[in-house]
């Protein structure tokens, strides 16, 4: 569990007395929560205890006094520093208290990570605003020491509470004044309202009950059955390197829209291109994405490849029948033939089902797409993805996983780059333009496969009209003939439509002309996103605005396909 404070800086001694064992006994609770809840979660987690960790900015006052509670209950400390340390130290020449630098020292000593924002002296109020953002990119849970009044200005704890409101984060609001309670505001309290300001937010005292009820919220995995299953077969999953279902790209390749490939059939090694690259701070990002790539991949072309082979074996059914009546001969083995292709499609269909093709596919790609954009918004220090919405739906396994793997991933340690210009190029050329060039060849290919199946069916049903018309016309003109011919033109006139119909099922089936215009409209929006960002000299917070805006877009995306898809089941009927 990541835990963020803001508080005042200019404590009267009195509050500051107080201070330190209201947030010691908060700290105390919620660590002693998410204990409890690993204990009783076992199975879904790792058998090390769990890490707590408290993001400050160890600015004088309340940011100091929460890190120091904190490091004595045993959390790591991740300093958010609004300017490089010893900059960042002369603001506390002016504190009142002479001991402020010292204790800034003793605990940039202890953190385990430091994050040095590249902020300038010439906006400090800016530049507070950031480390507070940082600070709630990066934490589950906000201590706000606040004493209620709103924003006086930029980088304050009262814009660093709305924030966080904004984003959906809990916030534990301990009043300067030690007379009051200490409150839990959360708009998951009400979750059918939008709730974007902390006067809109509902907000309940925080007792041991509540404490834990947030813990098992924020980091429980769901209590749906149905996606703890889900949960388990992902964990249980092994490597699929080998794809035996090949339809789909055979479709691809007989259509003349995309020649197969060998990874159609044989994949890389999922976890490859995941050895010995990278800091280890995202080693495990890198895995999680490869592993869930690779296998939304493998059942992505399973279930394609299993609505393919329905398709056309249902048309061949239909054709091995109507063979019967120019075969006569044949008639019982063209029967048998019909049988064991129908039985074909049964079983197919029960294998598709029982494994699961459809859901795994949608759930590992979902989740693959949700991890993409994380080490590039972690790389910009104060960019998150987007949270998972409480107040929207129940919590399902993709989001749980999702986030915990951004919370492994923690605030960059170090001095953030200071050319901002070169961290946007590198999210403009090595983010966001890869992902227009993938949703502009997908939407190509899909397209162009829609276009020639609909071609094809076309076709079909003209040539089988035709046989109609051929079959009148030579009706009169040569009655005996027709008459002796009438087994061929009932075959053909019901044969060609059957396999026209297969065409439109796998179109339909597939959505490809809504997966092309979704690709396109995505694409289009990433390449405004990315203008945008050029548009103008970068600064941190337009970067971040923008690595986010890319996130939520292509989010969006992916819930408008999924909506798209759940409903499209192998089935029998």
């Amino acid at each position: 569990m990541s835990v963020g404070v803001t508080g005042h800086r200019d404590l009267a001694p009195d509050d500051v007395a107080a201070l330190y064992p209201r947030l010691h006994a908060v700290l105390a609770s919620l660590r002693h929560a998410t204990e409890r809840l690993h204990a009783a979660e076992a199975v879904n987690f790792a058998a090390a205890s769990p890490v707590v960790r408290m993001l400050s900015p160890l600015a004088a006052g309340a940011d100091q006094i929460a890190a120091r509670a904190a490091l004595d209950l045993g959390f790591d400390l991740h300093a958010v520093l609004p300017f490089h340390r010893a900059d960042y130290r002369t603001d506390f020449a002016a504190e009142p208290d002479n001991d402020a630098a010292a204790a800034f020292d003793a605990l940039i000593a202890r953190a385990d990570r430091v994050l040095e924002l590249p902020c300038r002296r010439g906006d400090v109020p800016s530049a507070y605003a950031l480390a507070g953002r940082a600070t709630v990119a990066h934490c589950d849970v906000l201590i706000a020491v606040w004493d209620g009044l709103p924003a006086r200005g930029a980088g304050g704890t009262a814009e660093v509470v709305e924030d966080a409101v904004r984003r959906g984060l809990p916030v534990i609001h301990i009043a300067v004044d030690a007379t009051r309670p200490t409150l839990l505001v959360w708009s998951a309290h009400e979750p059918h309202l939008l709730q974007t300001r902390i006067e809109q937010t509902a907000s309940r005292p925080l007792d041991g009950f509540g404490v834990d009820l947030l813990v098992t919220q924020l980091l429980g995995p769901p209590r749906d059955p149905d996606e703890r299953a889900h949960l388990a077969m992902f964990v249980g999953e092994r490597e699929r390197r080998i794809t035996p279902r090949i339809e789909f790209p055979l479709l691809l390749a007989l259509t003349g829209v995309q020649w197969p490939r060998l990874t159609a059939l044989i994949a890389r090694p999922y976890l490859r291109d995941t050895i010995d690259t990278g800091t280890p701070a995202l080693a495990t990002w890198r895995a999680a994405y490869a592993w869930s790539d690779g296998l939304a991949a493998h059942f992505a072309q399973s279930y394609r490849s299993g609505h393919v082979f329905n398709f056309v074996a249902g048309a061949v059914a239909v054709l091995l029948g109507l063979s019967g009546l120019l075969l006569p001969g044949v008639k019982l083995w063209l029967a048998f033939l019909e049988l064991a292709v129908i039985g074909a499609f049964v079983i197919n269909t029960r294998i598709g089902i029982a494994r699961n093709w459809h859901r795994r596919w949608l759930d590992y790609r979902q989740l693959a797409e949700r991890l993409r954009p994380m080490a590039r918004l972690a790389e910009i220090g104060i960019a998150q993805p987007e949270r998972r919405s409480v107040t929207r739906r129940a919590l399902s396994w993709v989001d749980w996983y999702a986030a915990g793997i951004w919370r492994s991933i923690g605030i960059p340690s170090g001095e953030l780059s200071g050319d901002v210009a070169t961290l946007t190029a590198a999210i403009v050329v090595g983010e966001l333009g890869p992902q227009v060039d993938y949703h502009r060849r997908a939407a190509a290919v899909v397209h162009r496969l829609d276009h020639r199946l609909h071609r094809a069916g076309t076709v079909l049903f003209a040539v089988s009209c035709l046989s109609c018309v051929a079959f009148i016309i030579a009706f009169f003109v040569d009655h005996a003939w027709t008459v002796a011919n009438a087994q061929a033109f009932v075959a053909l006139s019901a044969g060609l439509p059957a396999v026209g119909t297969a065409f439109f099922g796998i179109r339909v089936q597939g959505d490809f002309a809504g997966t092309a215009a979704r690709s396109e409209v995505t694409a289009d929006h990433l390449l405004a996103i990315a203008a945008a960002l050029e548009a103008v000299p970068p600064t941190l917070a337009r970067t971040a605005d923008g690595g986010e805006a890319a996130a939520r877009a292509m989010i969006s995306d992916l819930g408008e396909w999924r909506l798209s898809h759940q409903q499209r089941q192998l089935e029998l009927g």
